[in-house]
This record gives structure tokens, sequence and C-alpha cells, in this order.
């Protein structure tokens, strides 16, 4: 299984497309592989020349070390050319030489694990990427950053093309972004399909996250903040989720008043538990409407401070106890 380490991760999809085109027929899957993720506009965007991003001091180590990352991939430089005079948006066309101004491509970016969705080869002024600018030069991002409100959407829908190939060949999993889970009733046949999961994955180009994964079979297993009991059939908060709710229900019943942006990071915490506290959102409800009886977010700022009340606090203390908190949910329901 080789993972092949020599191919950088910005950009990487686009050498494995052969198989790609082997597990989906889906063309906009295999356009975003091939040619990169193009935003749609309606209209050319009215600004003019290049945006400038002001980079602060203690940054520019990080954006040196990105940059270095792509010398390490390619010993060309890469130019970028302006779509519109009317435009701040560039394609990503490579044109290479030794001309002043030249640019290279980010290589890397920060976001979730998979930033791996390629632009290496942009040649039509519809495939718009952004631009960063440092002491003059252009810098464009080679890989998908997760900055764009729609980058998530694309990242669902490529893993969705894997998921649906795995499922069609028997096996059972349980897709969340790049978290993935695989169920079997049979540790051995289990043990078949990750191995074959694996393979599959690797040979898509994807880089796993050995360290953070559990390749074990286990019926007890932690993630996205929950704690799965596959033995008991129940899904409960982590110990890290129970401590910081329980502090922050108690620093709430301690105080007069409150800010309502703290309030509202409070009802936030709760929220995130909703799926796997019992009767959560029955006891969540109280709180959001003293929030709401004090402040009105139409015509006050997040500072304006909210009394925590008797009333309010009596709802607060179902939060402190943890026989509630750490009942656990039925995954049967």
């Amino acid at each position: 299984m080789a993972c092949h380490p020599e191919i950088s991760v910005g950009g990487r999809l686009i050498y494995f497309l052969k198989k790609w085109e082997q597990i989906t027929d889906d063309q906009w899957v295999l356009s975003v592989i091939k040619e990169g993720y193009k935003l749609e506009f309606l209209e050319i965007p009215k600004n003019t020349g290049i945006k400038y991003t002001c980079v602060s001091a203690k940054d520019l180590d990080i954006l040196d070390t990105e940059e270095n990352r792509g010398h390490e991939t390619s010993n060309k430089l890469k130019t970028h050319q302006q779509v519109s005079p009317k435009t701040t948006f560039q394609n990503g066309f490579p044109f290479f030489g030794s001309q002043s101004g030249e640019t290279r491509r980010l290589g890397n970016q920060s976001g979730l694990k998979g930033r791996i969705f390629t632009c290496p080869n942009l040649q039509s002024t519809q495939e718009i990427s952004e631009v960063l600018s440092k002491n003059g030069r252009a810098l464009q991002f080679k890989a998908l950053p997760f900055g764009p409100t729609s980058a998530l959407r694309v990242l669902t829908n490529i893993m969705a093309v894997v998921a649906a190939h795995l499922r069609s060949r028997g096996i059972r999993l349980i897709v969340y972004l790049d978290d993935w889970f695989l169920l079997n009733q049979e540790k051995s046949q289990l043990i078949l399909d990750r191995e074959l999961v694996r393979n599959l994955l690797v040979e898509l180009g994807f880089i796993i996250n050995l360290k953070k994964s559990t390749l074990d079979p286990s019926q007890q297993i932690t993630s996205l903040g929950a704690m799965f009991l596959l033995n008991l059939g129940i899904v409960l908060p982590t110990e890290k989720r129970t401590s910081k709710l329980i502090a922050s229900s108690q620093a709430m019943i301690l105080q007069n008043q409150v800010i309502a942006r703290d309030f509202l990071h409070f009802l936030g915490i709760m929220s995130s538990c909703l799926e796997i506290i019992p009767n959560a959102r029955l006891h969540m409800k109280p709180v959001q409407i003293h929030l709401l009886k004090f402040w009105k977010p139409v015509s006050q700022d997040l500072e304006f401070k909210v009394p925590i009340t008797a009333h309010l606090r009596s709802h607060l203390k179902w939060w402190l106890d943890q026989t509630n908190i750490k009942k656990g949910r039925s995954l049967k329901h």
C-alpha cells in the first residue's frame, strides 16, 4: 500500500485520476479532481487590481513555510493571469519564466484534514482562485482553502462518491466529512473491510492520519466529542465535554448577570450536546426563552447584560447533575 509521500498534499488528487474514473462516472466530481473547483459567478466582480491582504509580522513565518513547501515539489515559478481589468480575481493558468513579479502557488492551507483538492492546470478565465499578496508578490492557493462557504459542500460531495462505492461492495460505514466509522458484527470481517477501505483511499490519493485513527476493532470509540459504547448501545459526552458543560453551568449560576455574547456561547455548548444527552433540548429551551426575554438581538448589541434570575438558576441546576449528562442516549433511536 504505497502512500506516495513524494507527492505534495496540495494538488494531490489529480495524480490519481485514473482510479477515480474507475469508481465513478460523476462528471462533476471528476472535473473537480481533474481541473479544480470552479467558483460560479453570475457576473464578473466589479473590482480592479489585485486585492492586497495584510499579513501580520507574527504570521510571516507561516506564509514563508507554506511557500517553501511549494518549492519542494516544483522547481518552476508560476505566475497568474488577471481574468479581467474589472476584477481582482485571477485564473490559475501557469506561465513559466524569470520575469519580475513571479509567484508560486501555495501547496497547503489551513482547514480540515482533507486538504487535497487540486487546481494545478487551470486554463479558463472562469476558473477562479483567490489571491494573497506578500511584499508585492501574488500567491495563489494550489489546494482548495476552506474559507469559501461552499468548500465543505465540495468535500462532502467528493467523499460521498467514495462512500457510495464502498457501500455497493457491502461495507457498512458512517461518514462525517473526513471522519469515518466502519461497522460489522463480525470482527474478522471488519478487519477485511478495514483493509479494503484503507487500500482504496490510498489508491485515490488520500493520506490517512494514522495517529488520529483507531484501526483495531473496538466497541468503545471516542470521536467528535462523544463516546460510543457499542457494547451498551449508547452514546454520551466525553469527560472533557461533560466537565466543560458542568463548569459553564456552574459559572452562570454564580453570577448575577452576564453579557449576551457569553450567554450565546453557553447555549452553543448546550446545543453541541443535544443529540447525545437525553432530554437536553427540553431543558435547553427555558434557557433560550430567558435570554430572548431580556435581550433583543435586533436592537441590542452583544455586550448587553442579561440578569441571572432564581427562575433561570432552577433550570440550570439540571445541567449540573452528572446522572443527567452521562445517562447516555440509545443508538437505536
